[in-house]
Parts: structure tokens; sequence; C-alpha cells
């Protein structure tokens, strides 16, 4: 019980009251008890709980042994999980297919390719446990990670050769390799070898195949990758060459995005988002670059780009492809320049995280992230004492923006279409779509507060839960005859006042779109629910609904 919850103080009570009873684990209890350390999180405490095992005279088991080097693996902890290989074979301890591949899989996520094919070769001269499908997959992945493109195709034909069929997995690896070596033809052949065996394209093969794209230069090469993406996904075609028409809207770029997102797995989205941005780049796209991150960030494929404490301000792209993090940090730096440029307070410190990389065969982000932040002459420096950390002072990033400053407009990033047929009875159902138009994302200033609206009280009152903690009745002012509706749930920014501060002015209502931003900017606390629903106010047969919302005009809000 407490193993599957993950409960570590409930596994070491049980452990402890076996001790006092004088109850000796049999194989099951421990076997039992290292899966529940593996889901808590306690490598260490498993690997003591196996030595004890050990000791006792208990002798491990294949399902003991391939948990623990699930562990191992999870932690990457290699040197242990390689030094259980030894014992293994030295003490001629059970060995079979999952113990194997796991060993292979962890191998292959830490880039340990060496040992990897030493693990392979033993499992070839094996009488039990020759390899299968999955064995393959994990050495495609080694190789593929590795860019060793010839041992990889090599390992190809052996599969067809030795009738092992491959899976999807393993010919998103291969593929993938290819890719990157820029040899077209032969991923065009292991692309339709593998349809031909079954393979079915997946999210995942289908976002390497759009990082593909993202890689070819215009002609022949793309062409065909061009062809395969469409025999897997047609609308993932469609995109692409969408977003290259000029004069293309953003709120049809908005609804073919979305339409793509609800038809992808959750996993997949972001990667998706990613390769869309690095395909804009590479066609010097930037503008529809930065609407598909704002897109992509509307809809939380991105969470925590932006984190922020009262001393530091960090942008945080090791999520994001090198693309998208060129995108994410000019339009993280255009902001604060704009910010320089309104004498708003800046932290002391602001730094942008790409991450170190702990896979042998890492790509690289910190170093694509660090020439273009050199090519933007950004203040932002390598940090030495945290790798993949670039930080730059306050009085650095405002006297850069003086003396020189980013000369990339985000107006139109952050302008937002406001939702339609919200504002009465008639633009209820979609009339006057023409006065739809973006506005600028408005951050609070001093004086002014977050807070999400908890119920309505009539009258053109509200009361609302502020982000600073306190509880206030909020107020709006003026003839209502443009309407803007207001729901509980509803996230409004407030005026306060300067001797009642148990009340305060509504100066706007954020659309759930925006209200989405700022969570994702960091403006809003991480724990606060958000309405997710675009509809709002009450129905037209409704006439006794006054009191579930309040309306204003627009003219009125500039007045406050």
């Amino acid at each position: 019980m407490f193993g599957e919850a993950g409960d570590y103080d409930g596994i070491r009570y049980v452990l402890q009251e076996m001790k006092s009873l004088g109850v000796k684990p049999n194989l099951v209890v421990f076997n039992t008890l290292l899966e529940a350390m593996g889901k808590a999180g306690k490598p260490g405490l498993a690997r003591s709980l196996f030595e004890e095992m050990v000791a006792a005279g208990v002798s491990p088991d294949a399902k003991t042994l391939t948990s623990l080097v699930k562990i191992y693996g999870k932690a990457r902890w290699a040197r242990d999980a390689l030094d259980l290989w030894q014992r293994m074979k030295s003490n001629g301890w059970p060995m079979d297919f999952i113990l194997y591949n796991t060993l292979l899989s962890m191998c292959a996520d830490l880039g340990l390719q060496e040992e990897a094919e030493k693990l392979f070769e033993d499992m070839k001269g094996s009488e039990n446990c020759k390899p299968d499908s999955w064995s393959y997959t994990a050495m495609l992945n080694i190789y593929g990670s590795g860019g060793n493109v010839e041992k990889a195709m090599t390992l190809f034909d052996q599969m067809s050769k030795e009738n092992v069929a491959i899976n999807v997995m393993g010919c998103t690896c291969l593929i993938q390799c290819l890719g990157r070596a820029k040899r077209i033809d032969d991923l065009v052949m292991v692309f339709e070898t593998s349809l031909e065996k079954g393979v079915r394209p997946d999210d995942r093969l289908c976002g390497c195949l759009l990082s593909v794209v993202s890689y070819c230069e215009n002609g022949d090469d793309l062409d065909k990758v061009i062809d395969c993406l469409q025999e897997s996904n047609p609308r993932l075609v469609y995109f692409v060459k969408l977003l290259e028409q000029k004069g293309l809207e953003f709120e049809k770029v908005k609804d073919e995005f979305k339409e793509i997102l609800n038809n992808t797995e959750v996993e997949a989205r972001r990667p998706f988002c990613n390769c869309f941005i690095d395909i804009c780049r590479k066609r010097n796209l930037d503008e529809r670059a930065h609407e598909l991150l704002y897109l992509g960030t509307m809809y939380g494929l991105y969470p925590g780009l932006h984190t922020k404490t009262p001393e530091e301000w960090r942008l945080n792209v090791r999520s994001l492809s090198v693309g998208a993090a060129h995108t994410a940090f000019e339009e993280w730096i255009g902001t604060l320049s704009e910010m320089v440029n309104r004498h708003e307070p800046l932290p002391e410190l602001l730094s942008a995280s790409t991450g170190a990389g702990t896979h042998k065969y890492s790509q690289g982000l910190a170093n694509a992230f660090e020439s273009h932040v050199m090519k933007l002459s950004a203040p932002f420096r390598q940090s030495e004492e945290k790798p993949g950390v670039f930080v730059a002072s306050r009085d650095d990033v405002v006297s850069w923006v003086q003396s020189k400053g980013f000369r990339f407009s985000v107006d139109r990033i952050k302008a937002m279409p406001k939702n339609k047929g919200k504002g009465g009875k008639n633009r209820k159902r979609g009339k006057n779509e023409a006065d739809d138009e973006k506005r600028e994302l408005v951050f609070k200033e001093d004086g002014q507060e977050y807070a999400q609206v908890l119920r309505m009280l009539g009258n053109g009152r509200c009361e609302a839960m502020c982000i600073d903690g306190t509880k206030r009745l909020c107020h709006i002012r003026g003839k209502m005859h443009k309407k803007v509706w207001i729901a509980a749930g509803d996230i409004i920014l407030v005026g306060l006042r300067d001797y009642q501060d148990d009340k305060a002015d509504v100066i706007l209502k954020y659309m759930p779109d925006e209200a989405r931003l700022l969570k994702a900017y960091g403006e809003l606390p991480e724990n606060i629910r958000l309405n997710e629903g675009i509809a709002g106010g009450i129905d037209e047969e409704d006439d006794n609904g006054g009191d579930d919302y309040i309306e204003f005009e627009d003219e009125d809000i500039d007045k406050i």
C-alpha cells in the first residue's frame, strides 16, 4: 500500500516494525520494498536495502535486479548500474529480456555507447535472451543520438536480414539521425520500408519529420521530406505552407494551430510548436515565429517559461528548441526594454537558463543561445558558477537599452485579439465583429494589483481577492453603454486606494487568453485557477441576471 502511494515514511515505518518484531523479509517483501523506493525517488536507500538483502542471504531474482536498474537509471547513476551488471555476471544472477532491455534503455538515456555495445553482444551470445525489437530500438536510439549514422544503418540492415520487426520508436530514432546528417534519400528509404513492414506513424514520428523540415533548405530534399510528412499527417503540411503565406491574418493562424493541438497527443504538442517556430526562423519569418511562441505560451505549452522573485527574473528556455529559445529571448528583452523606457523597476539580477544537459550527446542549446546573445550584443554572459545560465545585472541592462537597446518591435506579439460577440445581446450572437481588434497585454504598475473576482454584488460592485492576499470591495464607475462583462473567477486589474485598503477600483478585465499569458509570464501565482471558458455574461432570455456580472464602457476605464 505504501509502495503504491510512494510513501517513504510509511515504508520506513514498516521496515522498523519488522525489525522490532524480529521478522525477516523474504524475496517478495524485498522486491515490493525496492519498487516502493523507486516510486518514492530514494535511490540511495534502495541501494542500501539491496545490500542488506544480499547480506541476509536472500538471492535476487530478475525482478529485483530490473527494479534496481530502473531506479539507478532514473537517478542517472550509471556507474552503480554498470557495477550491478558486472556483479550479475560474476555471481550468475538471473537475467531476462526485460532486465537486458532495461539496461540498454538506461545506456541510451545516458549516452553510454561502448557499454551498450557490450551488453548487446552479450545478448547475442545468450541462449535465452537474444535481442528483440526493443533491444534493437535501444541501440538505434544510442547511435541516432550520437550521430553515428553508419552504425545505425548497419543495424537497420541487420534487422531486415534477421527479420526483426522495426517499431515506430526505432523508425523515429533512425529518421532523426539521418535527418541531422542530411541523408535524405536514406531517410525516405527507411520511412517507406518501415511503412511496408507495418509501422503506423504516430505524433512522435511526425514531430521528427517536422524537425527535419526545419533543417532542410528549400529544394529537392525539402520536397522529399514534405512528401513523407504528407503521408503521415497532411494537416501538418497544410499548416507549414500556411505559415509562409504573406498577409495571413493572425486569427487564421490561431484557429489552425488550435485545431492541430486538439488532434495531437499532449506530450507531442510542445515539440510541434518548437518545430513550427524553427521552420519560421529558418525561412526568416521572425514575426510569425513570435506569434507561434505567443500561442504556445497562451495554450500552456511552456509552463515555467518565466519565473520571478524580488531579487531575480529568469527566462527558462531549456524545454525549447534553438529557434524557439532565440524567439523567447527576443520577446523577453523586448519587454525589458519597454520597461526601462517607461522607468519601471527591474530586479537586481536578470538571467536566462538553457540547462547544461547531462546527456553525452547533447546538442548544446547553451552554445547556440550564447551565439545569439552575442549577435544581439545583449549584456548577458554565461555564469561561471552555474553552467547553462546567462546573467546580467540590472544596471547593465538599463545601460544597454539606453545606449543601443533592442529594436525588435513586440507590439504585435503582445496585441491580443478580443473575444468575439461578448459585449451584449447582439454581439453575443457574433454581430459587430468588425469592432474586434487586438489590444496590448497590460501589466500592473505601481498602485495597481491583479485580482480574481470572488462574487458579484450588483450595482457596479464585486468582491475580489487580490494577489497581495487582501480581499477588497471593487467598484466600477461611469456610464455603462459599451459593455464589458465580468463574472466570478475572472482576472481583473484594480487600482488601489491610498486611504481605503479594503477597497479598489476596477481598471480592466483580462480575457481568458490574456489571463493565461499573465500566468505564463509569472505575473500570477501558479496555484491560481483560471476561468477556461470564453463565453461570459447571461443569456438573452435571462432578464434577472443583473447581479451576476458587471458591465462598463472602455472610455470610462481610461478615466480611472
